[in-house]
């Protein structure tokens, strides 16, 4: 499991994999996430069939919209804490020794200032400077993961295979199907940080990260 601090204020990323993961109603977080992990239960097609029968409204490609409680999500945002799931993002990894030269290249951010644990946003464009998505990019020991919008995952991750030439030491994955991505929002964000044990991300600049091995969990 990766974890991440983001720049929305008390938010929290995670990015699973062994699976996927739909939580979205937050009234049992703590205590659910607290006692699968504890167990090793943490199955996630169970946990979606879980948030169906909560009353999770889910649309045919998998997505939670609502659990027609928008007005009590908002202020658990506002004044608890939240779970976005942003699974239907796309998520593409970039492995492979030229990996920071060849994303430096394609994208607008500076990768040859970043080390491992940092993270950042940066902009693919087309050939003419026209705008195809805002990305996050977390850096990471081996590999290089970026975020996208679920629209444009099949053309960024085209995009960045025809640019790689025959020399060039560079993978490029697409992992949204093997990972999930869901977001903690709220000032009480903290609390359930601690709780987990992950308390060390807290506070720390943008785009950091750390991996956390978790049961039934490895990391990217």
């Amino acid at each position: 499991m990766s974890v991440h601090e983001g720049h929305v204020t008390s938010a929290k990323c995670f990015l699973m994999i062994k699976g996927r993961m739909r939580v979205t109603d937050l009234m049992f977080l703590h205590a659910f996430i607290v006692g699968l992990l504890r167990f090793g239960l943490f199955n996630f097609f169970f946990l979606q069939d879980t948030m169906t029968i909560a009353g999770a409204k889910v649309s045919e490609d998998g997505v939670i919209g609502t659990f027609d409680n928008d007005e009590e999500a908002l202020d658990a945002v506002e004044n608890g804490v939240a779970v976005v799931d942003l699974s239907h993002y796309g998520r593409i990894r970039v492995s492979g020794e030229d990996r920071v030269q060849f994303l430096h290249n394609q994208s607008t951010a500076n990768f040859e200032i970043l080390h491992e644990g940092q993270g950042c946003d940066t902009v693919f464009v087309t050939p003419t400077a026209r705008t195809i998505d805002i990305a996050h990019a977390w850096v990471m020991k081996t590999a290089i993961t970026l975020v996208v919008s679920p629209v444009t995952r099949e053309r960024i991750t085209h995009m960045l295979e025809k640019y790689i030439f025959f020399a060039d030491k560079v993978e490029i994955q697409d992992i949204t199907e093997k990972t999930s991505l869901f977001l903690l929002v709220g000032p009480t964000s903290n609390k359930i940080m601690e709780a987990l044990s992950l308390a060390d991300i807290v506070g720390q600049p943008y785009g950091s990260h750390k991996h956390y091995n978790v049961i039934g969990f490895l990391p990217l």
